[in-house]
């Protein structure tokens, strides 16, 4: 098979694994309770988008080492792109959590006291 059916062969099945990522975060149901409900929908959806990463980086390489035609080259650069993008987007937040100051809220009592349970 020639480069520059590898290329295409790649951005294919990155497309499928992108699309995989989405629509199992779609439609996955979500489990556990309390803080780490639907954790697991987040985990599938990273989890597609690390493979989704790795066939970004083949798709580079193999952009970079056959040197296909300009517009192949161009959409061979997308996926690591994106993928770049992601996580870069995902630690500026994880960032900017750990960073920012709290809001500042009002501090009231509360308007009916507690009940507490009879003995």
């Amino acid at each position: 098979m020639s480069g520059t059916g590898i290329a295409k062969s790649l951005l294919a099945v990155w497309a499928g694994v992108y699309a995989a990522s989405v629509l199992q975060f779609l439609f996955l149901e979500p489990s556990g309770d309390g803080f780490t409900r639907g954790l697991n929908q987040i985990m599938a959806f990273l989890s597609w988008q690390m493979l989704a990463a790795i066939i970004g980086c083949t798709a580079w390489f193999i952009g970079w080492k056959h040197n296909p035609a300009r517009g192949l080259r161009i959409l061979l650069r997308l996926p690591l792109i994106l993928a770049v993008l992601l996580f870069g987007g995902l630690i500026l937040l994880i960032a900017y959590a750990r960073l920012a100051p709290p809001p500042e809220r009002p501090v009231q009592p509360p308007e009916q006291p507690a009940k507490t349970a009879k003995p």
